[in-house]
């Protein structure tokens, strides 16, 4: 969690307590969705000038912060709670940057760093040295 919603939810916890529901209905007791979005929702909505947001649409918001700010797929998937990671890339696949410039770069500074080549022979071909394998780092 943010530090800024942390602090968020200490002062509110603070200041409106309530044993049982960390966001209680104004009456005190469950807050029902069908009572929050008319009462509490949909007025802070248009004071805000956001018209038409629907609560499941700061859902998506979240992510496309999450992955505009560099996250990786995989916990974009966790923070969303989705089981596949199908349903992260079908969700939201299209606002992942294309990074294929950067990938090829990266094999091209992978490939300078590299030792030298050694020329390849055949198994029946005696005029140069046996390849050796390059490690996974590099």
């Amino acid at each position: 969690m943010p530090e800024f919603l942390r602090e968020v939810l200490l002062w509110y916890l603070k200041a409106f307590r309530n044993d049982e529901w960390v966001f209680p209905a104004l009456e005190g007791g469950f807050l029902r969705y069908d009572n929050f979005r008319p009462r509490v929702w949909n007025p802070a909505v248009e004071s805000a000038e956001l018209a038409p947001l629907t609560f499941h649409e700061l859902r998506h918001t979240a992510a496309a912060f999450m992955i505009n700010d560099g996250a990786d797929p995989l916990q974009v998937k966790r923070r969303m709670g989705h089981e596949d990671i199908r349903t992260t890339f079908d969700t939201y696949g299209h606002l992942f940057p294309d990074r294929e410039e950067d990938l090829v770069a990266a094999l091209d500074a992978r490939k300078r760093r590299a030792p030298a080549p050694v020329k390849f022979r055949y198994p029946d071909d005696k005029s140069g040295p046996v390849p050796r394998r390059h490690s996974a780092e590099g």
